[in-house]
């Protein structure tokens, strides 16, 4: 879309081999907050990201929604920390495809919701245009809000979403895998 000759509401593309730079040893603190229902700001958006990308040794402390969302792209990340988001600490939408290894999310007792939201697309809507999911996670260490809270499962995997998920741990929670 254009307006003015200026392009909106555009990002990524669709080089799966995409650089967009280096992101490492960076701590994202106190940020992202929910504007209106299913209309957040999440700590970290990585928005159809290549594979050609180094993101690195992120910490993501005290978002308003989630940590870090991949909305599509190839992206592959080290070194991951979520602590004490108000919502999931890793959500991944719309068929992202990366790799991912040495992921850490802690919650807190009173602010929680999924360790992981992992969908091929938002919530199954649009089922007849999904992108497929396949996405990898090596390495990954979750730790829930306690099981005498409600409420807060390890993750959730929906339609159109394949996740590998090889030598983790997810402790804590109340619920496991949906």
């Amino acid at each position: 879309n254009q307006v003015g000759g200026q392009y909106i509401n555009r990002y990524g593309g669709n080089d799966d081999n995409d650089n967009s730079g280096v992101f490492r040893y960076v701590s994202i603190r106190h940020c992202s907050t929910t504007i209106l229902p299913n209309k957040e700001i999440n700590g970290l958006s990585l928005c159809a990201v290549g594979r050609g990308t180094t993101i690195e040794n992120v910490e993501v402390f005290a978002a308003g929604d989630d940590s870090v969302e991949f909305f599509g792209g190839t992206v592959n990340t080290k070194y991951m920390v979520s602590i004490f988001s108000d919502d999931d600490n890793f959500d991944i939408d719309q068929g992202y495809r990366g790799k991912n290894q040495f992921w850490f999310a802690i919650q807190a007792p009173d602010r929680k919701d999924n360790g992981g939201e992992w969908n091929g697309e938002p919530s199954g809507i649009a089922v007849s245009n999904a992108p497929f999911g396949t996405f990898t996670i090596y390495n990954a260490t979750y730790i829930g809000a306690g099981t005498n809270t409600s409420g807060a499962r390890a993750f959730i995997a929906r339609e159109y979403a394949a996740p590998n998920l090889f030598n983790s741990i997810f402790t804590e929670f109340n619920t496991g895998a949906n």
